[in-house]
């Protein structure tokens, strides 16, 4: 039997949940599928299935065992919630040959992405929704696009960011999001932020790295505090509590762990779409939810899709319809059931037209450095992000680096490290260059001290009376940063 449904989604992810939210508040039939599993926080039942444990949610060393690609026999990690790579491999084409990777699964799961993810919720700038008008507009070429590709293929979104911004404030306040609005760079109508928890101390030096970066750049951009979608109060929408302490009150500290990025949250505190958006509307009778099982083709004939097919929980095959189908699993999923769906000519034709299905893929582009800190710091105190800056997200910054995009916002600046060697104090001052570093004195005067001291700035750092050397080889009076 083939049930039928107004709206069925697939992936319950950032991408479905918002619709089903929507549309099942409207009164619309709506089916939700996911491959993965439905872990709940303790608060809806049971123990939850999420553990703050190392061991656990990065599961035992396994061997990659798919034939011919460079990197069988290599080893790698996978979470209770992500796949078995050898079952399911994603195949990248590298420079020397093709790569099994579990790069590209962001988890499968009922929230998806949502349960693991560090909770970072930062607005695009009016640029980011405008970069053909942008790349038109430079009165310079773009570096390193010899071929000007970046003006070719460069799109303008089909709304602009003052269209996007009411939705921008609703989303926010329907998730659950802590942070600051002043001195970001991007235009608010209203502040739906929750209030944010105390910074941790060792983040102290990333605020000051923001600060003197602004400085440097010329625009004196100040950092704010990271938009997390980790509530700090209680959230009206979801229905969602913060625990209270020993006299009853809210105790919003409880949301400090270090168990945040890459890590479910037993306590429903982090918020995923399905303790945000999907939980709310499990009591309604026109919502319907199936974890475990596996979509393995949308069935088309002329412009109309007419079945999407599926593998239950317990191998079973099922079919559904539904007036409007949605396909929100990942951007590498969604490409490949649209794909796999697409072996009929008629049906490729019609999802296919520009020939860009599956291509162009974007992801996450990290950088990062560690430091030793002249203080003891309990880490595990904190949300994992604390400040974030703009300041490399000014137009002014893009045309003057010859960017065409540039980082919304950064959480940590670019930190190096060096080796400083306390001088006498009557010892003659001197300038040294460190990279992108700065080594600073401490603020005691004895002499012999050989440590390692940071400090995040955007230039080369200058230190009086010191010496400065690097671990790595010297050019004159620049030094490679570890």
């Amino acid at each position: 039997m083939v049930q039928s449904f107004d709206v069925v989604i697939v992936g319950s992810g950032a991408g479905g949940a918002p619709i089903a939210n929507r549309l099942a508040k409207a009164g619309k039939s709506v089916l939700v599928i996911d491959k993965g599993p439905l872990l709940r926080p303790n608060d809806q039942g049971a123990r939850s299935d999420f553990r703050r444990d190392e061991l656990y949610a990065s599961g035992a060393e396994k061997i990659f065992k798919v034939p011919g690609l460079k990197n069988t026999g290599v080893s790698y990690y996978s979470s209770h919630i992500e796949p078995d790579i050898n079952d399911e491999p994603h195949v990248y084409r590298d420079h020397d040959g093709d790569r099994g990777t579990i790069e590209g699964y962001t988890a499968q799961v009922v929230g998806g992405g949502t349960q693991l993810y560090g909770g970072v919720s930062l607005r695009f700038t009016p640029t980011d929704l405008a970069l053909r008008t942008f790349a038109e507009s430079r009165a310079g070429p773009v570096k390193e696009d010899p071929n000007g590709d970046v003006t070719r293929e460069a799109r303008d979104w089909p709304v602009s960011y003052a269209e996007m911004e009411p939705y921008y404030g609703e989303a926010e306040m329907l998730v659950g999001i802590n942070g600051t609005r002043a001195n970001q760079q991007k235009p608010f109508s209203a502040d739906r932020y929750q209030k944010p928890l105390q910074p941790n101390p060792i983040s102290e030096g990333a605020r000051l790295g923001m600060i003197e970066l602004g400085k440097r750049l010329g625009s004196n951009v100040a950092p704010y505090r990271t938009p997390l979608a980790v509530i700090t109060e209680d959230h009206a929408p979801s229905g969602r509590t913060i625990p209270r302490d020993d006299t009853g009150l809210p105790d919003s500290e409880a949301a400090k762990t270090s168990y945040v990025n890459r890590f479910g949250d037993p306590l429903g505190l982090k918020s995923s779409t399905w303790v945000a958006l999907l939980a709310p509307l499990e009591t309604l009778p026109n919502f319907t939810i199936w974890p475990n099982c596996v979509v393995t083709q949308i069935v088309a004939q002329g412009n109309k899709v007419t079945e999407v097919r599926l593998i239950g929980p317990g191998g079973e095959a099922r079919a559904v319809t539904g007036k409007l189908v949605v396909v929100a699993c990942s951007a590498i999923e969604t490409s490949r059931l649209l794909q796999l769906s697409a072996a009929d000519g008629d049906f490729s034709a019609r999802i296919n037209v520009s020939g860009l299905l599956g291509r162009y893929f974007l992801t996450h582009c990290f950088g990062g450095a560690r430091a030793i800190v002249p203080t003891r710091v309990d880490k595990s105190k904190a949300l994992d992000a604390d400040w974030a800056t703009d300041a490399c997200a000014t137009d002014d910054f893009l045309h003057d680096k010859g960017l065409w995009a540039g980082p919304r916002s950064t959480t940590t600046p670019p930190t190096r490290r060096c080796r400083c060697h306390c001088s006498a104090p009557t010892a003659a001052r001197t300038s040294t260059h460190c990279g992108r570093g700065s080594c600073t004195a401490p603020t005691s005067g004895a002499t012999g001290l050989s440590t390692l001291w940071t400090r995040s700035l955007a230039a080369g750092c200058r230190s009086a009376s010191w010496r400065t050397r690097c671990r790595s080889a010297t050019t004159g009076s620049s030094c490679i940063p570890l």
